[in-house]
C-alpha cells in the first residue's frame, strides 16, 4: 500500500486517491493503526487458507460471509464468498500473505 493511504469509514477501504472507489465518499481520513481495513473478497477455500496463515502470523482479522449459492443446501452454513478485514497496522503483512496464497 502507498505510504500515505486514506481511509473510508463507510466502506473500511484504503485508498490512494482523494475519494473512495467503492462509494465515492470524499471525506477520507488518515487511517489509525486499529482501524479495521477491508483486505479482500475471496472464495471459501482461499478464506480458509488465509485464516490459517493470518492466525500463524498472529494477525487478528474478521471474516464476514457475503453470498450463498442457490445450489447449496439450505442446511449449509458456509457462504461462497467472504470479506476479510484486518487492522491497518497489519494490512501490509496480511496483503503479502494473501498474495503468497494466490501463487500456490
Amino acid at each position: 500500500m502507498n505510504k500515505n493511504p486514506m481511509f473510508c469509514e463507510k466502506c473500511n477501504l484504503l485508498s490512494n486517491q482523494d475519494m473512495c472507489r467503492a462509494c465515492g465518499n470524499r471525506k477520507l481520513r488518515e487511517p489509525m493503526e486499529n482501524d479495521a481495513c477491508f483486505l479482500v473478497l475471496t472464495n471459501w477455500t482461499n478464506s480458509r487458507i488465509l485464516e490459517t496463515e493470518l492466525e500463524m502470523a498472529n494477525i487478528k482479522f474478521a471474516k464476514m460471509p457475503v453470498r450463498r449459492s442457490y445450489t447449496k443446501s439450505a442446511l449449509s452454513r458456509e457462504a461462497d464468498e467472504y470479506k476479510v478485514f484486518v487492522k491497518f497496522k497489519d494490512y501490509d503483512k496480511a496483503q503479502e500473505i494473501y498474495q503468497s496464497i494466490l501463487k500456490i
